[in-house]
């Protein structure tokens, strides 16, 4: 039988990244993206926002594409929200998305740097957080790619 550990910390945000991502259905909607990412035979390890964007850690099933899960989430988390009167104004996702594939060893410290967002946000803006985490990752950043 084989086994596969292929974690990846995910980045993408709201349309034009607009403060969508309200506190009143967050939690909600983070559980209906562990849903939507369960469905997909992979396990969120954490999830967390801020009004503009979303940050997830995944185990990845190895049968499922990274851009097939993330089409996944957006387009259900988009339904749902659209059908939840507390969203009414959340207009969309962004086109793209950032994503990184974790070392086994550095879970722990990617799911402390998720679920601290708000704490980190009140000090750092999204724009630097994407370019230090472009650097890291050796990914080239344009700052279209997150509207």
């Amino acid at each position: 039988m084989s086994k596969v550990n292929a974690l990846f910390h995910i980045v993408f945000a709201t349309k034009d990244r607009r403060p969508f991502l309200l506190d009143t259905f967050r939690e909600d909607l983070h559980k209906v993206i562990n849903d939507i990412i369960i469905s997909k035979k992979s396990r969120l390890h954490s999830i967390n926002s801020v009004t503009d964007h979303l940050h997830m850690l995944v185990d990845l099933n190895p049968t499922v594409s990274i851009s097939e899960l993330i089409a996944a989430v957006k387009a259900c988390a988009h339904n749902w929200m659209k059908t939840d009167s507390r969203a009414a104004l959340f207009n969309g996702w962004c086109s793209g998305y950032y994503a990184c594939s974790c070392s086994p060893s550095h879970k722990t410290s990617i799911e402390t740097y998720i679920l601290r967002q708000t704490e980190h946000h009140a000090i750092h803006l999204f724009d630097k957080e994407i370019q230090k985490m472009c650097d890291v990752w050796n990914l080239s950043y344009h700052p279209e790619d997150l509207k």
